[in-house]
């Protein structure tokens, strides 16, 4: 049952309730005035003690026990009520609660996400790109091509000597593959890390 299915049937009950209180009001008014009424016919009675008035006494407390009857059952559809109307609220409050604290994770997640990137940033990748040879100012070079072609001191093909261009162009075309599948695989990892953080 959704709130607003909730608050529609509170405002339905809340009418009965106020409809039902209204009409014990008014039978607990007619018990009082038909009760005033008895006291001063047994009085009549007392003092005059004829049939007619005798009618009237047991006529008046017949009508009081049937309005007393009456509102004996308006008592307990009120109270029927009113624990529907309390069943309601605490299912309505339960939800509300339940929303805040939707809400509230919604901030307790992003941080979470974040702290756990971090931390796998500082415990796993930093020692990972280690591992791979970021801080290795040699790493990443041909030496397999440059070994092949005999290439030494500098560490780079000469574009002067025509035997190395084979292996030039070789590695440039290989190198421009790895980068562009590097990158697209690094494009779709940022994408996915920045839905993990909520980005």
């Amino acid at each position: 049952m959704n709130l607003f299915k909730k608050t529609t049937d509170m405002e339905k009950l809340t009418g009965e309730r106020d409809s039902l209180q209204a009409q014990a009001q008014e039978v607990q008014g007619k018990i009082s005035q038909v009760s005033n009424a008895l006291n001063m016919a047994k009085v009549e009675y007392m003092v005059e003690g004829t049939a007619s008035i005798k009618k009237k006494v047991d006529k008046y407390e017949s009508a009081i026990q049937g309005f007393q009857k009456e509102l004996e059952g308006l008592n307990k559809k009120l109270q029927a009520v009113g624990e529907e109307l309390a069943k309601l609220n605490s299912e309505k409050r339960k939800q509300e609660l339940n929303e805040m604290a939707e809400r509230d994770v919604e901030g307790f997640e992003r941080i979470y996400r974040a702290k756990k990137l971090e931390k796998f940033r500082n415990d796993t990748l930093y020692y990972a790109l280690q591992k791979q040879g970021i801080g290795n100012s040699s790493a990443g070079r041909p030496r397999e091509l440059y070994n092949d072609a005999g290439v030494t001191g500098g560490n780079h093909f000469d574009p002067k000597n025509p035997e190395h261009a084979p292996y030039s162009e070789l590695w440039d075309s290989k190198k421009n593959e790895a980068t562009s599948r590097v990158d697209a695989e690094l494009e779709e990892l940022i994408k996915k890390i920045n839905e993990f953080i909520g980005q």
